[in-house]
């Protein structure tokens, strides 16, 4: 069960980092929280695994993230069969309270995921949080293929100006690769946050 492990008790860190074969108990970053262990691991897996100019990078799925982060072979499956990845997430109520009173029918969301069980994760996260209707969810394992979809949905209402059109997002970079590629209007996540 996961938070159980010696290291994720003695050393709060909850996913062996650091934790190499030839001495996984010595080697193992020790760190002062379970926040501070899931902070620095989710920067080091986006920026040294995830990213294209990253140092371990092989793709976006978990399977080519095991490729270079593991030595278990089977860490990827093992993976995807314990975690809920939305189970302990918080939805974020200034959004709950602004979604209210609109049209869910025109609400939709486009999230990068690593593989479909986290889509299905976050749909139904999505769905339970925010009322967002499971056909209005997509999926992709790329942030720039988020304005091809931004497109799709855009044909969905041709009698619309782009910039009717808002993506809400939590990556700047994102944000302005949407901005300088189209007319449709971004906002940045933390607008809503108080």
């Amino acid at each position: 069960a996961w938070g159980t492990s010696y290291l994720a008790k003695e050393k709060h860190n909850l996913f062996g980092y650091k934790a190499y074969d030839r001495d996984p108990i010595n080697s193992a970053e020790n760190f002062e929280s379970y926040e501070d262990t899931i902070e620095v691991v989710a920067k080091a897996l986006k920026e040294n695994y995830l990213t294209e100019t990253g140092s371990f990078y092989n793709g976006t799925t978990i399977e080519s993230v095991n490729k270079k982060y593991a030595s278990d072979e089977e860490w990827a499956k093992k993976l995807e069969a314990e975690i809920d990845f939305y189970s302990k997430v918080r939805p974020i109520k200034t959004m709950q309270d602004y979604l209210k009173d609109k049209d869910m029918e025109r609400v939709y969301v486009i999230t990068k995921v690593m593989h479909n069980k986290e889509f299905l994760q976050k749909q139904s996260f999505l769905k339970k949080n925010y009322n967002i209707k499971e056909d209005n969810c997509y999926m992709v394992f790329k942030d720039r293929d988020k304005l091809l979809i931004l497109e799709e949905i855009k044909d969905n209402y041709p009698y619309l100006d782009d910039h009717y059109i808002v993506f809400v997002e939590d990556t700047v970079e994102n944000l302005t690769y949407v901005m300088n590629n189209s007319n449709f209007s971004t906002v940045h996540i933390t607008s809503f946050m108080k």
